[in-house]
């Protein structure tokens, strides 16, 4: 399979068709994958260029939210039918269904904004530091299983040093992942809301968060912000971490077959190292609900006809999100990708971007499992520039079979 951006660039191509439906309508192909069905990532694209497509007055992407309804076949003709919802002033919104044989298998909801002024913030990754200037011996290392390199939020208290009751407490794997607080007050210890206004104002009523500290020893936002970069320490330089290429190398076994090897190592455009290793043959690394990504096109992004170079960097980041957004939750549950009986499928996809930025260049994909249970996972992750710049935020919930 090609290891070149040519492959993203196909899927969101698309050809002007006459709607049959809603007021526009564009037909785009499936890329080839090793799987049953077509990749999700390329609904998502798609049909982020189709609504962006039909917004004409500069308006940005900024939301959406999507639903997988069928699976879709894979080199086939998807049809894509934009309704314009509305066209404000600051905001404009749009709904975009995918059809293949007469049939919908994709709905979203786009929205687009003007942009104004306004008060800012971005969540940052604390401590974040460029590749270049991590040591070599911050990353995983290839084919070493069990040292458990864990990224970490640099200035966090280390697991060890706080109570067990403080934090999330992991389920065990199997069981169903479940992120819980543990240390909060429960709800029979709390008064009602007649018995707190009874006792009046100012009494103070405080429920409480055992391990946690007081507000009074906190420092305060400004002391937090000032003169604050957003960096994340610990994590290795990707250029030290090995390709999916390299990694996959001198590994078989599970259901992996070679069409699958060459589709991880190198059929998704996007060069992908993770930390702690990847989840492909074995769960590699620490089984912990929580993962980072590198993420960079193996050459750089060609154009695509119908979109500015901005649009098609935000159609890009829809479309690399699906690959690995479920893996924490795979992680945890010791479920890696070639396990026999293991089947999974996107139900429903959230992306909210926040600022335009370039995707030539290396971007965190940070990732945790919120949830898994009934069968089904939840899935958040967040992107940021090598220098810290938060660009997007995706959820999804997908499903998880595992025979």
């Amino acid at each position: 399979m090609m290891t070149t951006s040519g492959i993203f660039t196909d899927a969101v191509t698309l050809e002007k068709a006459e709607p049959e439906h809603f007021d526009l309508a564009f037909t785009a192909v499936t890329q080839p994958c090793p799987w049953p069905k077509a990749y999700g990532g390329d609904l998502v694209a798609a049909a982020a260029a189709a609504a962006m497509r039909s917004v004409t007055d500069g308006k940005t992407l900024h939301s959406m939210h999507s639903y997988f309804l069928r699976p879709a076949d894979i080199g086939a003709q998807v049809r894509y039918e934009v309704e314009l919802l509305r066209d404000g002033r600051g905001y404009s919104t749009r709904q975009v269904r995918g059809y293949q044989n007469g049939k919908p298998l994709y709905a979203a909801f786009a929205n687009f904004a003007a942009g104004e002024p306004g008060g800012s913030y971005r969540a940052e990754l604390a401590g974040l530091v460029n590749p270049e200037e991590l040591p070599s011996s911050a990353g995983f290392r290839a084919g070493r299983a069990g040292d458990g390199y864990r990224a970490e939020m640099a200035g966090l208290t280390n697991e060890g040093e706080l109570p067990s009751s403080a934090g999330f407490r992991a389920g065990r794997a199997g069981d169903g992942y479940r992120a819980e607080m543990a240390g909060l007050t429960n709800e029979e210890e709390l008064p009602s809301s007649l018995e707190f206004l009874a006792d009046g104002a100012g009494d103070g009523y405080r429920s409480k968060t055992a391990g946690l500290a007081n507000p009074e020893e906190l420092p305060s936002s400004a002391k937090i912000l000032a003169g604050r970069r957003s960096k994340t320490a610990g994590l290795a330089d990707p250029e030290e971490l090995p390709s999916s290429a390299q990694f996959l190398a001198d590994r078989a076994g599970g259901t992996m077959t070679d069409e699958s090897k060459a589709y991880w190592a190198g059929g998704r455009s996007f060069d992908m190292r993770h930390v702690p290793g990847p989840v492909y043959l074995t769960v590699e690394g620490a089984k912990v609900p929580h993962q980072a990504v590198w993420v960079k096109p193996f050459d750089p992004l060609r154009p695509v006809d119908g979109l500015t170079d901005a649009q098609r960097d935000l159609a890009a980041l829809a479309y690399v999100c699906d690959y690995t957004i479920l893996e924490p939750v795979l992680r945890v549950l010791d479920l890696p990708w070639a396990r026999p009986g293991l089947v999974t499928a996107s139900l429903d996809h959230a992306m909210w971007f926040h600022r335009e930025g370039p995707v030539d260049d290396w971007l965190l994909y940070a990732q945790e499992a919120v949830a898994a249970d009934s069968g089904r996972g939840l899935g958040y992750g967040r992107f940021f520039t090598r220098d810290g710049l938060h660009l997007a935020t995706v959820a999804q919930e997908g499903m998880i079979r595992a025979s």
